[in-house]
């Protein structure tokens, strides 16, 4: 079998429309996933732990500067 028969058998062209269709599914799906993060970024739970019981220093410079809705500072 010949290299120009091989390419246009239909087991190669299967198979590349199924490749580009999959690598075309999958940067659709990683791409989406992107696009909704932004908009709801200022709904996003943050959590800052600190175990340094002596640090008041750094909990009240933190409700200073925290802008956002503070529910609970330890």
């Amino acid at each position: 079998m010949s290299f120009k028969k091989f390419i246009v058998s239909k087991g190669v062209i299967g198979a590349l429309i199924i490749v580009l269709f999959y690598g075309l599914l999958m940067v659709g799906i990683y791409f989406s996933g992107y696009k909704v993060v932004p908009s709801k970024i200022n709904k996003l739970p943050v959590a800052i732990v600190n175990q340094d019981k002596d640090s008041t220093t750094l909990k009240n410079n933190l409700k200073k500067a925290c802008r956002l809705n503070t529910s609970k500072l330890i």
